[in-house]
């Protein structure tokens, strides 16, 4: 079999939102929350450590049906929230996908006018060497960033905005 070749997409996120900084830092620093904004809420399970399990749901690509299931790890570091896969699998390849690899990472933190931070995906399989094979991954990962985008935009924007609304609510 060819040696491994890799794909990766990186791309940065903002979520504007006028709030002080300090209340970020206290949104991300209980790392459940903002990842259960982000993710779907009956897919994700926590399993102890600042560990998750995720099941995606399925993405569909050119005729193929590809679930990803992911083990995440979301801690604190500094004032914002990092994640980083420790485990990824894609289901819907078959036997091609025993062969392949996968991570994520992202981080999130308080900037000027909201939380900044940034996406990186990426794949790791002897297939990527087809130009066919590339392309398609390509187009996977590019979806995977759209979803993860808009859901930053919408899940995590709304749940901060409740969040902060309870905080003055009780203060």
């Amino acid at each position: 079999m060819a040696p491994a070749a890799e794909l990766c997409r990186r791309r940065p996120c903002l979520l504007p939102i006028a709030a002080p900084s300090e209340s970020l830092a206290l949104y991300l620093s209980c790392p459940e929350r903002p990842l259960a904004a982000l993710l779907a809420r009956e897919r994700l399970r926590w399993i102890g450590d600042d560990r998750f399990t995720y099941n995606s749901r399925p993405l569909r690509l050119l005729g193929l049906v590809l679930v990803p299931h992911l083990t995440l790890e979301a801690r604190r570091c500094g004032d914002g929230l990092a994640l980083r896969s420790l485990l990824c699998r894609v289901e819907g390849l078959g036997s091609w996908g025993q062969d392949l690899g996968g991570c994520l990472e992202a981080a999130l933190q308080p900037g000027d006018g909201g939380l900044e931070g940034w996406v990186q995906i990426s794949l790791q399989s002897p297939l990527l060497s087809a130009g066919w094979a590339r392309a398609l991954a390509a187009r996977a990962l590019e979806r995977q960033l759209d979803r993860i985008e808009r859901r930053l935009l919408s899940g995590l924007r709304e749940d901060l905005h409740t969040w902060l609304a309870g905080r003055e609510q009780a203060g």
